[in-house]
Formats: C-alpha cells, structure tokens, sequence
C-alpha cells in the first residue's frame, strides 16, 4: 500500500490486491466478520489506485475502477473541485450517492482551474456486509454499503448545511415505508449510528429509500421488508370484473324486474354493500402510498364499514329466511324498516365503538388505528383491533347463517308440501288444497 502511493502499482499487483480484499469480503468466511479495519484497507488501496493520474482525467475501468467483484466495487478519481461538487456516482441496482453541492471551494477567479486544487475522491460499493457485522441484528438493506471520502478527510461533519444523498433500492422485497434507518458508521465504536442528528430519512417508498447525511463516513440503510408481491394488472382486473357485475346485478333489479320480491330487495342491498366494499379495496390498494395520514385514516374506516355491511346484510337475509321457511312468515316485509337499520347501522356501530376505545382508552391517533397495512392498503394497523372487528364480527355472522340454513334443512319436507301447493300440483298426500301444518 505504501508502494502503491509512491510509484504505479502495476496491474498484476493491482488485481491480486483487488482478489484479496474481495475474498476477505466474503460472506462466507468466518475470520472476517466485523473486521471492520479492512474497510480503511480498503480505503487506502482506492487512493493508491490515482498514483501518476492526470487531474480531471476520467475513470478508467480495470485502473482507477474496479468491479469485477461482486462484493466490492471501487471507483477512484482525480478531480477538480468543480467535478466534485455534486457528483453523483451511480451503483449496482440503480442505487446511488452524491457528493454535497458546495463541498469544496471553487474559486471564481481561477480560470483555468488550477492542478493544486485538485483532490483524491473515492467510491466503494459493498454489496457484502462482512466487514460491518455488530452484535446488533440489525442487517443493511441488501447488504448494500456506501464508503465515500475525500484522501485525508475519511470521516468528519459537514458544514454550511451540506449534505451527502444516498439512495438504495430494494431487491425482490417490499420495503415497508416509515420503519426504516438511516445508518452511519462509528469506526470508534465499530458500530451503526441511527441518530436522526446525523442521518434522516429524506424519502421512502415500497422500492427504495433515501437519506441525508450532514456528516461524510460510511453509510447503509435498515428497513422492514416483506415478501408480499405488489398489486399486478390481474388482481386490478379481477376487481374491475367483480365491480361490473355487481353494478350489472343492481342494475337489473331496479329497472328489469317484473315483481319486486322482497328477498330481492335484501339482496340488492347486499350487493350494493359488496359494491362499495369493493370500490373502496380497490381504491385504498392503488392510491394507499399517495395518500395523507388523514386520508388513509378516512378511506380504512370507509373500507371497514362496508366490509361489515356486507356480513350484516347476509345476517339479515338468514333471518328472513328464517321466519319464511320455518316460522311460515311470509310478511316477512313488515320488518323492512327494522332489517334496513340494523344492517347499515350495526357496522357503523362496530367502527365507532373501535374509535371510541382506541382513543379514549388506549389514547392512540387515527393513524394508529386506520392507517397503511403493509405500506399496500389502508386498514387497521393493530392486529388484535382488526382480529376482533374484521374476522372476529364476520364469523359470528356466517356462523348465524350456518345455522339458520341446518334449521331450514330439517323442514324440508314442509318446503316440497308448499310448493306443491302454490303450484297447484297435488302433494305427497293427495290434496291440492289444504294448510301446512
């Protein structure tokens, strides 16, 4: 290393340096883990790459860039500070990281600009996280690790409100938004710093996050993945499918039917219960991530609402059921009033006494109790909230149904003498005219 600053190192030198440094690197050694040291190794050989280079020359690949390692990328320049000041250099995976804008001093009266003002700068990509390995389980966002620095300056804060930005991408993830880290590295401590008066999420989305740093070290990004795969054209299409028949269904009650049932009636609306639910999945699956905390809150509990209603309107269709096939009711209408408000008024109920609890009891915010699931769908976060209120309430409204329609089953033969009947055909006794017991 000391060589390689006096004199060019020469390119078998230079390579088998490289095959070092990237076998040390590997995830799979054992001696390595959390030798952070290797990283100032790593540094300095950079900067030993820039040895007889010209100032302002480009990078050349194979000598002053490096990249044949898939652990280690490295790119070494020797520049003025006007190329500096806020270059970008571009990563593996569309990830990046920028230099501040006013970095370094230009001086406006120096034109051309002088080879004395020329600095050594250097970029290492780590797409292994071996060297950085801490007794936090915390792991870098795809093991991904920038090392940016000025030769002489490796790590020290930056003044007048400069700023480092770095972006990384997520792989095959999601990442989930508004639990991630920015880290920075403490070679004092070996360990990453996560404190907001460094590093801050600029940034973040289900594909990547962003982050500034006031300070220049090195740099990584923790988040919260999962393996959902997005919302495709298939499932919006599905959707769509489902809405248009739902509308085709209403549509034909209201202007196509000949005689109004009134078990048509509940029905309808049923599926305009399902229509809306419908509706609001869609809309909360494709605008979610746009929208506000506020917003997100208000479309959940609209969603919520109508995901109840349909359970209820089902609950009410059961009872109906009920009193026609075994209580012999068949005014079943009477009780339209008393039907219309319990199936649209108990889940209304059910979501304000959600609200009421959580926020009077528990004291949380409506961000907390309707808000991004995921980062895919505005719903309820709390997962005790959602089992007792969207799974718990539903079931008890099939398991209602399920047991009206075991209670119609066993008076079947009274629903053959019926109809028989009010066909005018002659029943299972001989009769065309009679009354069911």
């Amino acid at each position: 290393m000391v060589e390689g600053e006096k004199q060019v190192l020469t390119d078998k030198s230079r390579n088998l340096f490289y095959e070092i440094l990237c076998a040390l690197a590997s995830p799979k050694r054992k001696d390595t883990r959390g030798y952070s040291l290797l990283a100032e190794v790593t540094e300095k050989f950079a900067f030993s790459l820039l040895t007889g280079v010209i100032c302002g020359s480009p990078g050349e690949k194979g000598k002053t860039i490096l990249d044949s390692c898939p652990y280690i990328a490295i790119m070494a320049h020797h520049w003025y500070p006007q190329q500096i000041n806020g270059h970008k250099f571009d990563g593996k995976d569309g990830d990046s990281i920028r230099f501040p804008e006013r970095l370094l001093e230009v001086s406006i009266a120096s034109s051309p600009p002088r080879d004395e003002n020329c600095k050594f700068i250097q970029f290492t990509e780590y797409s292994s996280q071996q060297w950085f390995i801490t007794s936090d389980k915390r792991t870098a966002l795809k093991n991904k690790i920038f090392s940016m620095s000025l030769k002489g300056q490796s790590s020290y804060p930056l003044k007048d409100n400069n700023e480092v930005i770095y972006r990384i991408y997520s792989a095959d993830s999601r990442i989930v938004p508004r639990k991630s880290l920015c880290l920075l590295w403490n070679q004092a401590s070996e360990s990453w710093l996560s404190d907001s008066q460094f590093c801050k999420v600029v940034d973040d989305t289900s594909d990547y996050v962003q982050c500034s740093c006031s300070h220049m070290s090195i740099y990584a990004v923790y988040a919260q993945t999962d393996n959902l795969s997005s919302y495709n054209e298939a499932f919006f299409s599905s959707g769509f499918i489902c809405i248009s028949g739902f509308t085709l269904a209403i549509l034909s009650h209201l202007f196509c039917a000949r005689c109004s049932m009134f078990a048509a009636k509940l029905l309808t609306h049923m599926m305009v219960a399902c229509l809306g639910s419908q509706i609001s999945f869609l809309a909360s699956a494709y605008i979610s991530q746009e929208l506000s905390e506020e917003s997100c809150s208000a479309l959940g509990s609209i969603t919520h609402y109508l995901y109840l209603c349909q359970f209820s309107w089902m609950l009410i269709q059961a009872i109906n059921f009920w009193y026609v096939l075994v209580m012999n009711d068949e005014h079943t209408q009477r009780r339209y009033l008393l039907f219309f408000l319990l199936s649209w008024g108990l889940p209304a109920f059910v979501v304000i006494l959600l609200l009421i609890i959580l926020r009077g009891v528990y004291h949380q915010s409506m961000a907390q109790i309707y808000g991004l699931v995921y980062g895919d769908l505005c719903f309820i976060p709390n997962v005790y909230a959602a089992l007792f209120t969207a799974a718990l309430v539903p079931l008890m409204c099939l398991v209602v149904v399920f047991v009206v329609f075991i209670h119609a089953y066993q008076v079947t033969p009274q629903w053959k003498a019926y109809d028989d009947i009010f066909r005018g055909r002659t029943n299972a006794a001989g009769r065309t005219h009679g009354r069911i017991p």
